[in-house]
């Protein structure tokens, strides 16, 4: 079997406090972001260096349609200026089978942003 990648509308995303995977393939999400973004304002937290935000915990959730195969790619997350790496990480061994969504649930804890922006 080819490997075929999904159209850019056959990937949804959510962004949530917590992400987990159940049992028979379902995921648990707690805290979800309506619009896939969220605001955080107000002075930087104490004791953590450099750092815009601190939270306790962000999730990332992808829900992928259309594609055929194994899989392979990059999730990245850009501070504000659009250059610099927070997270950068591969993403391998994900095999889309018969037509069904292919799941990626990744997170970060604590996250730790380095500015605000968008």
């Amino acid at each position: 079997m080819s490997a075929k990648l999904p159209t850019k509308g056959g990937i949804k995303f959510i962004l949530a406090e917590e992400v987990r995977q159940e049992t028979g393939g379902k995921f648990s999400l707690l805290g979800v972001f309506p619009g896939g973004r969220f605001a955080v304002a107000g002075p930087p937290p104490p004791g953590v260096g450099n750092a815009a935000i601190v939270l306790q915990s962000l999730a990332f959730v992808f829900i992928v349609e259309g594609g055929e195969g194994k899989q392979s790619g990059r999730f990245k997350i850009l501070a504000p200026d659009k250059k610099t790496a927070v997270s950068d990480s591969p993403i391998e061994k994900l095999e889309m089978v018969g037509g069904r969504p292919l799941i990626f649930a990744t997170g970060a804890k604590p996250f730790i942003g380095p500015a605000f922006g968008t």
